[in-house]
C-alpha cells in the first residue's frame, strides 16, 4: 500500500510539474510549455477568470472572462456570459480605450421588429451639445486640461431614454445611435429642399411666362427713377433701331447668352445688370457697333434671384429686359 502511495504521488508531482513550470526569475508558464523572461505568466491554451466553482456544463451563468485564442476570424474572442464588460477601477473611475478601429454588430439576424426610421417630430433639435472638462479621477478633485464636446446624459435621458445606461452608479451614453437620427434628419431637410426648389422653379417660370405676355402686348421697357434706385414703366417703345434680345436660356443656373443690336456710332455702350432693389450689380462694356452678344456666367458671382439688364448708349437706356438666375 506504501509503495502504491508513492508511486501515485511521483506521477502526480511529475504531471504537475510539467504542466507548471516556473522560471530562474520567478515567471510561471502553464500548459506545458517553457516560462518567458518579458512575462511573468504564458499559459497556453484559453484562460478564465470566475468567482464561481467549475462544475461540469450546463453551469449556471456566473460572473466570468473568459479568453480564447484562435476561435475566430480575429484570432482572440474575449467576453463574459453576463454580457457586459467594464473598463473600470475604484481610482480612475472609467478608462480610456485606445483602438486603431472599432466594429459594432449590426448584422440584420440579430435584430427584430425592424421599421423605417421616421422623423418628423423635431427631437433632434431640443438636443443641447455642450463644451466642458473632465474630472481626471473617481473622487472628482482633480479637472483634465483638455477641453471636450458632447452632450450630457441627463439631458438625453430626457429625449432619447433608448441611448442612455446606468454602471458604477454613473450614466453611459450610446453616441453610435446619434447616427441613424442625423441621416434620418439629414434625408428629411432634402427632401423639403427639392420641394422648395421645385416650388421656386415653377413660380420662375409662372413669372417669365407673365412677364413675356406683358412685354409682347405693350413692349416694356424699364427706367430707373431718378434717386429712388427702384424702376417704373415706360411704354413709350423706346429705340426701334437698337435691339435687346431676351436672355436665354431664361431661367438659367450656369450660364446665359444676352444678345443686342446697336445700328449707329457712339462714345460709351453697355449692359447693366441690376437687382430689383435697382442697385447696380454688374457693367459689361460694348465697344462694337452692330449685333453682338455678352455670356453672363457662375464667375459673375451672383446670387440666386430676378434681375433687370438694359442696354444703355451715351447714357440714354434703351431696352430693359428680366431674366432669373437659380
Amino acid at each position: 500500500m506504501n509503495k502504491l502511495i508513492l508511486i501515485l504521488s511521483v506521477f502526480l508531482s511529475c504531471t504537475c510539474k510539467a504542466q507548471l513550470k516556473i522560471g530562474d526569475t520567478g515567471n510561471i508558464s502553464l500548459g506545458g510549455i517553457l516560462p518567458r523572461s518579458d512575462y511573468k505568466l504564458v499559459v497556453k491554451g484559453d484562460l478564465m477568470l470566475t468567482n464561481h466553482p467549475i462544475i461540469s456544463p450546463p453551469l449556471t451563468r456566473s460572473t466570468e472572462l473568459r479568453i480564447k485564442l484562435g476561435n475566430g476570424a480575429p484570432g482572440v474572442d474575449i467576453g463574459t456570459p453576463t454580457d457586459g464588460i467594464a473598463f473600470y477601477s475604484s481610482e480612475t473611475g472609467y478608462n480610456k480605450i485606445y483602438a486603431e478601429r472599432v466594429n459594432t454588430t449590426s448584422d440584420l439576424k440579430l435584430k427584430t421588429n425592424i421599421k423605417l426610421l421616421e422623423q418628423d417630430n423635431g427631437l433632434i433639435f431640443q438636443l443641447k451639445p455642450k463644451v466642458y472638462n473632465r474630472y481626471t479621477n473617481e473622487f472628482r478633485n482633480a479637472i483634465g486640461s483638455k477641453v471636450e464636446f458632447g452632450f450630457i446624459a441627463q439631458d438625453i435621458a430626457a429625449v432619447f431614454p433608448n441611448m442612455v445606461d446606468t454602471v458604477h452608479n454613473t450614466l453611459l451614453l450610446d453616441y453610435n445611435q446619434f447616427i441613424p437620427l442625423l441621416v434620418g434628419e439629414a434625408q428629411n431637410q432634402k427632401r423639403q429642399l427639392d420641394s422648395l426648389r421645385h416650388q421656386v422653379k415653377e413660380l420662375s417660370t409662372l413669372l417669365m411666362e407673365c412677364c413675356q405676355e406683358s412685354n409682347n402686348a405693350k413692349n416694356y421697357t424699364y427706367k430707373p427713377v431718378a434717386n429712388s434706385g427702384f424702376f417704373k414703366e415706360d411704354i413709350s417703345g423706346g429705340d426701334n433701331q437698337n435691339t435687346l434680345s431676351q436672355n436665354t436660356p431664361n431661367p438659367f443656373s450656369d450660364e446665359t447668352e444676352i444678345k443686342y443690336y446697336i445700328s449707329q456710332p457712339f462714345s460709351k455702350a453697355s449692359l447693366k445688370l441690376f437687382n430689383l432693389q435697382g442697385a447696380l450689380t454688374k457693367s459689361y462694356p460694348i465697344n462694337n457697333i452692330g449685333a453682338g452678344s455678352i455670356l453672363i456666367g457662375k464667375d459673375s458671382k451672383l446670387v440666386p434671384g430676378i434681375y433687370l439688364y438694359s442696354l444703355v448708349i451715351d447714357g440714354v437706356e434703351i431696352h430693359t429686359k428680366r431674366m432669373i438666375f437659380e
